[in-house]
């Protein structure tokens, strides 16, 4: 019998999540976002999140199970809390290839770029979940896995001489997801090649698109007057960026630079992308 679209949607969301958790204890990055797994949550209205957070997080911190190990046991348990979940043909193996897709060997060097990157891996699955229409399509979705404090490049002058520190995504957060998912104006990254056939991934590519997305995600501080000159009303930048411009090569700051705030003052020690032009 062939699965049913919700079927498969709860499939793919345990694997994500025993891969989300098997990142997070590898990389020692805490205890996963709570709107991250509650937008994963695998029965919407009748599960806890927060238990499955719990599950997850015993089955990979104290077990010691892998990714595929960590999914079968949290379908199990998943059916013998919900016995009223109707069993899928070949549910196993099903589950099975899926996270065969997340157990790619990938570096694990404990270094600022190496965790950036994973973290960036991590959100192109996420937005590729999104596009299958298995997640929401959220508009904040970077926030899931990138604190601001870990983007944060530098204040606007503005921002240094007020002491207002409005946080912004120098790229919106909606123009960066627009970017993989697509909209109604432009197909994204996922239109242009397929990331995912027949449940196996283009890991070469999926890096790529990492890549591409980490060089993006940077916060600077702004003043009031310039937060609400970029994030009110009809403020022509507020989920785009500049006409023409080049998301894989042009300066990211485009956006501030458009309204004329050329200059920001970095933030020491700041780890940001090597592409930013102060």
């Amino acid at each position: 019998m062939r699965q049913t679209t919700e079927e498969n949607r709860l499939l793919e969301k345990i694997a994500y999540l025993a891969y989300y958790f098997q990142d997070l204890y590898l990389d020692s990055c805490g205890d996963g976002h709570s709107e991250l797994i509650e937008q994963l949550n695998l029965i919407p209205g009748k599960l806890d999140w927060n238990k499955l957070r719990e599950i997850l997080s015993y089955l990979i911190r104290h077990k010691k199970y892998g990714i595929t190990e960590s999914a079968l046991a949290t379908i199990h348990w998943l059916r013998t809390i919900h016995p009223d979940l109707i069993p899928m043909d070949d549910e196993i193996e099903k589950l099975t290839r899926i996270c065969k897709r997340y157990e790619i060997p990938i570096d694990r060097t404990i270094g600022a770029k190496e965790i950036k990157h994973r973290k960036g891996l991590q959100l192109v699955r996420y937005f590729w979940l999104m596009q299958q229409h298995i997640v929401g399509k959220h508009s904040r979705a970077p926030t899931f896995f990138f604190s601001d404090q870990e983007l944060c490049i530098g204040s606007t002058e503005a921002s240094a001489a007020t002491g207002e520190e409005h946080r912004e995504h120098v790229v919106p957060c909606a123009y960066i997801r627009d970017l993989f998912i697509g909209n109604s104006d432009k197909k994204g990254y996922f239109h242009q090649k397929r990331l995912v056939t027949l449940d196996r991934e283009d890991v070469p590519y999926a890096n790529q698109l990492a890549t591409r997305v980490t060089r993006l995600l940077c916060v600077v501080y702004v003043s009031n007057d310039q937060w609400e000159k970029l994030d009110k009303g009809d403020s022509p930048l507020k989920v785009r960026m500049p006409e023409g411009w080049n998301p894989e090569t042009d300066d990211i700051l485009a956006r501030l630079k458009f309204h004329g705030w050329n200059k920001i003052i970095p933030i020491p020690n700041s780890k940001h992308s090597p592409s930013v032009q102060f």
